[in-house]
Formats: C-alpha cells, sequence, structure tokens
C-alpha cells in the first residue's frame, strides 16, 4: 500500500515538472516571437528606378587616376551633372592648377583653363585633343551611377545580381566598393574603375575614380 501512494506520488510530481518544462518552453517561444515582431526586419539598399541619381542631376566630388601610355596622373575632381548639361572640374598634377569643361547641348563643348579657352563641337573632340584619347563621357554619365548605358548593349561579369562588373562598347566597368546616399536607401558607387583594351593604334586606358562625396539634386546652378 504504502509502495502504491510513492509510486502515485513520483508520477504526480513528474506531470508537474513535464506541465512547467511545457509552459516555460511555450513562453520562450512566445517571447521570441513578439521579438521578432517587434524587431523590422532589415533594409537593403535600393538600386531601383526611383533611384535619386538616375535623373542625371548630381554632384560628385573625389579623386581620379588615369594609367595611360605607361604614365599615371592624378587630381581631384568634382563633376556637376544637370541634365544634359556638364561641368568637370579637376585641379592637381593632371590639371595644373584649375581646369574646367563645360558642356552644353547645341552650344559645344568649352575648354577652360589658366591659360585658354577653347570651345570644341563635342566632348569626344576636347578630350581627344587634349588627352590623345577619346572618353565616353556619354556612357560614363550611366556608369559612374552604377548602371550601363540603357541605350546600348552590355555583357554583365557578376552572377551575384548586382552589376559590380559589366562590359560594354569594348569597356570593363568594375564598380570595387558601394556607398549608400546620405539620407536615403539608395547605394551609389564609392570605387570603380574603368579600364580600355589596348589596341594596334592605342596602349590600354585605366581609369580608377573614388568617389567621396555624392550629391542628388543640387540646388547649385551648373554655370
Amino acid at each position: 500500500m504504502q509502495l502504491f501512494r510513492l509510486q502515485a506520488l513520483i508520477a504526480m510530481r513528474m506531470r508537474a515538472m513535464l506541465l512547467i518544462l511545457m509552459l516555460t518552453l511555450n513562453g520562450c517561444t512566445t517571447w521570441q516571437q513578439r521579438s521578432s515582431q517587434n524587431t523590422p526586419p532589415p533594409t537593403r539598399p535600393d538600386t531601383g528606378i526611383n533611384h535619386p541619381l538616375f535623373d542625371h542631376s548630381w554632384i560628385l566630388e573625389g579623386k581620379l587616376s588615369i594609367k595611360h601610355n605607361g604614365k599615371r596622373e592624378t587630381a581631384f575632381i568634382r563633376w556637376h551633372q544637370k541634365k544634359q548639361q556638364l561641368k568637370i572640374s579637376l585641379s592637381g598634377a593632371m590639371g595644373q592648377g584649375l581646369t574646367q569643361v563645360l558642356y552644353q547641348p547645341n552650344v559645344g563643348a568649352t575648354l577652360i583653363s589658366k591659360h585658354e579657352k577653347q570651345i570644341y563641337p563635342d566632348l569626344d573632340s576636347l578630350f581627344y585633343e587634349h588627352m590623345g584619347w577619346l572618353f565616353p563621357v556619354e556612357r560614363v554619365i550611366f556608369w559612374v551611377t552604377g548602371r550601363p548605358d540603357p541605350n546600348d548593349a552590355f555583357n554583365s561579369k557578376d552572377n551575384s545580381g548586382k552589376l559590380n562588373q559589366f562590359e560594354q562598347a569594348n569597356w570593363s566597368i568594375n564598380i570595387k566598393t558601394w556607398q549608400t546616399l546620405e539620407n536615403t536607401s539608395f547605394e551609389a558607387p564609392r570605387k570603380l574603375t574603368l579600364s580600355y583594351p589596348a589596341s594596334s593604334i592605342a596602349p590600354e586606358l585605366n581609369l580608377i575614380l573614388v568617389i567621396k562625396k555624392w550629391q542628388s539634386n543640387p540646388k547649385q546652378t551648373l554655370l
């Protein structure tokens, strides 16, 4: 009889312990669920069609390095893009003080330096005469914002889902690092390289652009 009572008491205690354990586990699960509900999911930078840089109204500031024909030159760069107009300011060794390139449709391209002011029919003529190579500014306007020129075919070299590497018009674009634009969730390149292969008439050309600051939709006037 006493043995029976002892077994019944042990069974009751086991059931009580099991019930406490189940309640404890259920409470932990509920707390975890509530915690996950109260914690917002991490946001990923947006590079969609609403990107503030994609309307071609921005300013970038940084450092440009060019390696061409066995020489390397660097300069500080400030590029102000306003729709189809642009103003590129170069200062430092390559800029030899301050050099500015201005472009307006139906007006042409203007080179302004300490010693001269010259007007050209287009940007290609200006860059080729002063640098000895063609600089596809119309495409670079897109490349510096992290996307190919939508008006021409391109070949992606990246399988990550983001266009870190792509080729267009025989140029190779490699976006090394990205940065988030101030007060937004949108991304823009921080460091990128532009490379053009060597040919029978010209050596390889490499440009490295490190962008320290982006400004979208600036209020400053271009000219």
